[in-house]
């Protein structure tokens, strides 16, 4: 297991909220707090630090943030932003707009990660790359890769990262709120 002090969380507070009238996901509201307050009140005190990872820094007063390093790569880029942000050994990287995500699920990827360069969730065949542990060191070669324009999944594969099957009651966990009709159904059954 890898000790706080060892570990960054990194909240991913990417994309234009498109299909949510342009809302900062992060800023959304779930049991009173924003989903990044929600998930920094549930993960941040199992690590050294939190940092919010946003191409709009401006929208984050009062956050340590960590602007885009190469604007206009998406979650990949912002995946690498994080790692390079990072001034510990792991990162653990979280998508904003997963509230509902709590320390009993992410702790397994803790624990497998150390195996190697880092753990996230496969579910439904596919690798869940933002909820996932990764070796701060991944930055700066998954960095170089960029300019190929990876998927988040094809950095993943180029490094030893464990991949877990989520177990089915991860599966609403998994789901993004970046709609809408997400929202109400996390609002009504949150």
């Amino acid at each position: 297991m890898t000790a706080k002090e060892e570990l960054t969380l990194a909240l991913l507070a990417g994309g234009a909220g498109a299909r949510l009238g342009g809302v900062e996901k992060g800023h959304l509201q779930f049991r009173g707090q924003s989903f990044a307050q929600t998930l920094h009140g549930a993960l941040g005190v199992h690590c050294a630090r939190t940092v919010v990872v946003s191409p709009r820094p401006q929208v984050w007063p009062g956050w340590d943030v960590a602007a885009d390093v190469e604007p206009g790569h998406g979650a990949p880029g912002a995946l690498v932003t994080a790692l390079l942000a990072a001034r510990t050994r792991w990162v653990l990287v979280v998508a904003v707009d997963l509230p509902t995500v709590q320390w009993d699920h992410v702790s397994p990827l803790v624990g497998a990660a150390v195996q190697g360069d880092g753990a996230c969730y496969r579910w439904d065949g596919r690798l869940e790359g933002l909820l996932g542990v990764y070796r701060a060191a991944l930055g700066p070669p998954w960095q170089a890769r960029l300019g190929e324009n990876p998927s988040v999944q094809a950095l993943i594969r180029t490094a030893a990262v464990s991949a877990l099957d989520a177990p089915p009651a991860m599966a609403q966990v998994l789901r993004s709120v970046n709609t809408p009709d997400a929202l109400q159904a996390l609002l009504k059954n949150g």
